[in-house]
């Protein structure tokens, strides 16, 4: 099924309330200055009965309007632009917000997603190899014939991280609904991290080259399957206690290798795992989910293809473990700053490389993308499916909370290996939504 996706409305958004002018330059911090130009994306599906004309007709339309207008203010620099990569003129320039309407039924899409035509349901302004500075944030709301609806959204990345653009959802779902607690974001990034006037943001690497496609495949480890994993994962020597995503972590890091030294350009060649930490639940004191702001780092651990699961976790849990307090406080002065500095340079080196497999996995299990309620129940699926950039690993949350989605992106001939894997799909069965 080819979906056909008709915009049927495009406006630019402002903030309820102007910015006050004390608030009119908003300092990036310097890990905002490191990160690249594009778009973080997702989409979350809601379920409804009747049809489009529900959607008009019952004012949900200007309810998401007027609640997103509302949620900018709280949220003012998304409305800014990115000037000189070193601070947010929030001049309130507003957000382009768009309205579609969909030519199936929800349960269409959700019988089989796939990542190419899941594009179609996200803004495209902001795409996942570039962007321009001056938008920050784009919404297109999709109502399908039956009535369910797709909340696609890509926030820059320039500016925010993932944590950063759910907590944006569900403040504006919260205000949507009429929710009395209203949590407002903080903004302190720049003060624990302060801007530098001279700093080249990183640029991630290429989707490869012109011979190579990339493609993104999805992959659902149940709760049943994730405790076996465990198990097998489990080891005195290295770590007794494996959390959910560390050994699904493993699993594919192991796979992905597997999947490299078997292509028939292959070389031989040492991998390394770029991992994704979120800072904000490892600092002293710990920072609240709704600090605004790029609050991440990562953790890079190598291996040899024969490393056994066991190893691989033991690998991740100690590369993760040495971003502690220690390490951030580090940050904030010279020394810290060159080593941070240097740390990404060798990313970027490395990452361009082909005699090194460099691959990277972001974790956004324990996001609340699934307590996002506009007032007409909460997502049944949430999904950056379309993230499409090589080698790049995404991790969700299933509905219940305790299974697993993983989106992989490799270029086709790596990922034909890849999902024909028998150790993967012994434990993780690929494009198949979990309700419980």
């Amino acid at each position: 099924m080819t979906l056909d996706v008709v915009v049927l409305s495009a406006e630019t958004i402002k903030p309820s309330l102007p910015t006050p002018k004390h608030l009119k330059t908003f300092k990036l911090s310097l890990l905002d200055q490191y990160s690249p130009l594009f778009g973080v994306p997702v989409i979350l599906f809601f379920s409804s009965e009747g049809d489009y004309g529900r959607f008009v007709n019952t004012n949900m339309s200007d309810k998401l309007k007027t609640s997103f207008s509302q949620a900018l203010s709280q949220f003012y620099p998304l409305t800014g632009k990115v000037m000189n990569n070193y601070f947010i003129d929030c001049d309130d320039s507003g957000v382009e917000y768009l309205e579609t309407q969909v030519n199936c039924r929800l349960d269409q899409v959700l019988d089989c997603p796939k990542a190419e035509e899941l594009n179609q349901l996200l803004p495209v302004k902001l795409n996942s190899f570039g962007m321009n500075p001056e938008t920050q944030l784009e919404i297109q709301v999709n109502i399908f014939q039956c009535g369910g609806m797709a909340i696609g959204s890509r926030i820059s990345h320039k500016v925010a991280d993932a944590a950063t653009l759910c907590a944006f959802i569900n403040t504006w779902a919260s205000i949507a609904r009429g929710g009395a607690m209203i949590v407002s974001p903080q903004f302190d990034s720049a003060a624990l991290y302060p801007t530098k006037e001279v700093v080249s943001p990183f640029k991630p690497p290429k989707a490869g080259g012109l011979q190579q496609r990339v493609v993104t495949k999805r992959f659902v480890f149940h709760p049943s399957k994730i405790a076996s994993l465990k198990a097998k994962s489990v080891n005195k020597s290295f770590v007794e206690n494996p959390t959910r995503v560390e050994v699904v972590s493993a699993l594919l890091w192991k796979c992905l290798m597997n999947a490299s030294i078997s292509s028939p350009r292959s070389i031989i060649k040492p991998f390394m795992m770029n991992i994704a930490v979120n800072l904000r639940t490892r600092m002293v004191p710990p920072l609240p989910d709704h600090s605004f702001g790029n609050l991440i780092l990562g953790a890079m651990p190598s291996s040899e293809r024969e490393a056994g699961l066991h190893c691989l976790v033991g690998k991740l849990r100690k590369a993760i473990k040495k971003i502690d307090s220690n390490y951030l406080n580090n940050l904030k002065y010279n020394d810290g700053i060159s080593m941070f500095h240097d740390s990404l340079r060798q990313l970027h080196e490395l990452s361009v490389k082909e005699e090194i497999g460099f691959y990277t996995i972001t974790s956004w299990c324990r996001f609340p993308f699934y307590e996002a309620d506009f007032g007409w129940g909460k997502p049944i699926w949430a999904t950056p499916l379309s993230v499409a950039h090589k080698n790049l690993v995404v991790l969700m949350d299933t509905k219940c909370g305790k299974g697993i989605e993983a989106m992989v992106s490799l270029d086709d001939e790596e990922m034909a290996i890849f999902e024909s894997d028998q150790e993967l799909l012994a434990f993780a069965s690929e494009n198949r939504l979990l309700e419980n």
